[in-house]
């Protein structure tokens, strides 16, 4: 996971949160998928916070904005999935609720 960012969804969308990671040491990527994203690991490794300070950021943001928040993806199977999982990892936090709007 090189960024994360996340809207509360509320009227007029303006609670929003964007946070970009260093790479991991040893970390891989799949060149084509890199170059959509528009970021360059190079960059990253230069200007990307830590996990755990990523992590404790969004946190803090999550709990500034809202008491109850559910992470909503359109796939779930890596973002919010990865998301929790990372959060877990670099926190002392328990699970997060997860929604999917894939049937």
């Amino acid at each position: 996971m090189l960024s994360l960012g996340a809207v509360a969804v509320r009227e007029g969308l303006k609670d929003q949160f964007y946070v970009e990671l260093a790479p991991l040491e040893g970390a891989r990527c799949i060149p084509e998928a890199l170059a959509i994203s528009g970021l360059s690991l190079d960059e990253l490794e230069a200007t990307g916070l830590p996990p755990q300070t990523s992590m404790r950021r969004f946190a803090d943001w999550v709990a500034d904005t809202t008491n109850n928040a559910v992470l909503i993806s359109d796939n779930t199977s890596h973002p919010v999935v990865g998301t929790s999982a990372v959060a877990r990892r670099h926190l002392d936090i328990g699970p997060v609720r997860l929604h999917s709007t894939v049937g």
